[in-house]
């Protein structure tokens, strides 16, 4: 990901549009093949903040995709940037609720609150069954970006898997922000941060990283609940999931573990 630090442009952003200056600076931030990890931080942070509600969040996005009605520009599909940013802002909020500093979740060199002996991590509040660490996640050490992730077994499919896949290109693809495609082609969520049931993974992402999500019976299920409910087909995962694109050298170590619950 490409690292760049804060400038005029962001200034320049805040100026002109104060009522929408987190999605301007988002937009920015994923717009090109390489996210801008600074600027995703930043945005991390706002989003965390107490004093930043939902309601808020949802009227500044209103209010920016009028501004782009009334500047009548060209070649921003305003739904698919809500998408990326609610995913972007769930994984975030689970890190919080897992005592993940901002910070750690955007450094390539932190370690996982659960494999790091010297630190015990401190959560704000009980955690639900989905976010509990799999014993995997106290044994091998990780990313804490992985720990965000409220499927057990998707999560242990890619501690599994460590070393054989780009670490940075799985995270950019399962928020949708790597690169321009004009189709929803990361994971999606509907409600609750922490609960499986509120997540969907598309077809894209199925298809390009299948071994992540093998055994993964309760993503499936959810998925194909939410695509029902837009009128859509059901996402075959058989046929998914045997494809040989995005496989592993830990495919048959993979393939079926999922038996933990919620996953």
């Amino acid at each position: 990901m490409q690292t760049s630090s804060p400038g005029d442009a962001d200034a320049s952003i805040a100026r002109r549009s104060p009522d929408t200056a987190i999605w301007e600076l988002f937009h920015s931030a994923i717009c090109t093949g390489n996210p801008d990890r600074q600027k995703l931080s930043r945005i991390a942070a706002i989003c965390n903040l107490d004093s930043i509600k939902p309601k808020q969040i949802i009227s500044e996005f209103e209010r920016w995709v009028e501004h782009y009605r009334i500047m009548s520009s060209p070649g921003i599909d305003h739904i698919l940037v809500l998408v990326k940013f609610n995913i972007f802002r769930a994984l975030m909020s689970n890190a919080r609720d897992l005592g993940i500093p901002n910070k750690s979740c955007m450094d390539d060199d932190a370690l996982s609150p659960y494999s790091d002996p010297s630190h015990n991590p401190r959560c704000i509040r009980p955690l639900p069954a989905a976010l509990q660490p799999t014993d995997l996640q106290r044994e091998i050490c990780h990313h804490p970006w992985v720990d965000t992730i409220p499927i057990p077994g998707l999560r242990d499919n890619l501690l599994l898997a460590a070393g054989s896949y780009d670490d940075l290109k799985l995270c950019a693809d399962l928020v949708g922000v790597h690169g321009e495609s004009t189709d929803r082609n990361g994971m999606i969520v509907w409600g609750d941060p922490w609960d499986p049931a509120s997540w969907e993974v598309t077809e894209a992402f199925a298809t390009d990283w299948g071994w992540a999500i093998r055994g993964c019976d309760r993503l499936c299920q959810s998925t194909n609940y939410w695509r029902k409910r837009r009128g859509e087909r059901p996402l075959k995962f058989e046929r998914l999931l045997s494809q040989g694109a995005g496989t592993t050298d830990n495919s048959e170590r993979i393939d079926g573990r999922d038996n933990l619950p919620l996953g």
